[in-house]
């Protein structure tokens, strides 16, 4: 059973801003002692297959378009043939928990609009770079805790902005973070230069990728989600598209077969959904259906999931989705993998 943490501040969140100082063009082959990676399932690939059925939707912008990474649906696709390894590599290397999500809510979605005004993003560190500025009101939130994420989503454009690390000084009206990155949501999913990391150190959007109320109140979720999963269980410094970068954790394991960051992980249709709480329900589903990248690691396999957008947490019941604690990885299955970077 899932044990849920109702303090922020002892929240153990995923460490976003992993994917490390060298620049694309610094990338080198590296492997880790004693292990040989696996040759990809199949061909690489660098486009998602058409998406079918609806595109998800949040305050009236589309979370990413048709045809993309988040919107693809994944149920009766085949698994990667070598999936009970990659999955049983993890588990021996630790990620035996339960899923779990945290309460109350740390995370935010800022709505700016035509009006907003846009400020310069100073950089923390001079190889993460902010070539655009980002909307933000005195008024917008920074998720509390370790990471600093800051979200910031334009209805007027339906434009997304993301960063890591994040710090706003109200006296100066400046802001400052480690890493992020922008997308338009009009558009499929772009995956980031390689190397680069965005607020998470896959490089893939913090956004798309949570559970928002919104959503599970209407009784169903039409994207991926993004799922951690402990430290030390995934790849070392190797990821396969959609993600970008990745994190440096030594894997604990001894497999060859390791989750890389952006391995595309589905819940089992065996699972028996229906013995969860309606909320878990339909997260459930939504894992079955279109799964969950694995975008980052920390303390425990973990999901992401934003305060409503009128601020009342009480919206989710905590009870009710501490049942996805009875989900574990050996519930999952992965995607094909392709081509993994290794750096």
């Amino acid at each position: 059973m899932l044990a849920l943490s109702f303090a922020a501040a002892a929240m153990m969140s995923a460490c976003g801003g992993g994917g490390g100082g060298g620049s694309a063009a610094s990338l080198l082959p590296i492997s880790q002692p004693g292990i040989v990676a696996p040759r990809p399932s199949g061909a690489p690939s660098v486009q998602p297959p058409a998406s079918a059925g609806g595109t998800a939707t949040f305050a009236g912008c589309p979370v990413f378009a048709a045809g993309g990474w988040y919107n693809k649906p994944v149920a009766g696709a085949p698994a990667d043939p070598n999936s009970a390894a990659y999955i049983n590599g993890a588990v021996a290397a630790g990620a035996t928990g339960g899923l779990e999500m945290y309460f109350p809510s740390s995370e935010y979605v800022n709505i700016a609009t035509g009006g907003t005004p846009k400020l310069a993003v100073h950089q923390k560190v001079s190889y993460h770079q902010f070539p655009v500025p980002y909307p933000w009101a005195s008024s917008f939130k920074i998720e509390p805790a370790g990471d600093g994420h800051a979200v910031v989503l334009d209805t007027a454009t339906c434009h997304l902005y993301e960063s890591y690390g994040t710090v706003y000084a109200a006296s100066t009206n400046t802001l400052a973070a480690y890493s992020g990155a922008n997308w338009d949501l009009s558009k499929p999913f772009a995956q980031l230069p390689a190397g680069q990391p965005s607020a998470m150190a896959a490089g893939l959007s913090i956004f798309a990728g949570m559970v928002k109320w919104e959503e599970v109140q209407t009784g169903s979720i039409h994207h991926a989600l993004n799922i951690a999963i402990p430290a030390g269980t995934a790849c070392y410094r190797c990821y396969t598209a959609p993600a970008s970068a990745s994190e440096s954790y030594t894997y604990k394991g001894s497999s060859a077969y390791q989750i890389p960051y952006g391995g595309h992980l589905r819940l089992k249709a065996s699972f028996n959904v229906s013995a969860l709480g309606p909320q878990a329900q339909v997260v459930a589903r939504a894992l079955q259906t279109y799964g969950a990248y694995m975008a980052d690691t920390g303390c425990c396999m973990e999901l992401w999931q934003a305060t409503p957008l009128d601020g009342n947490d009480a919206h989710w019941n905590r009870s009710d989705m501490a049942t996805l604690g009875a989900i574990k990885l050996s519930d999952f299955e992965i995607m094909p993998v392709g081509q993994v970077t290794r750096y």
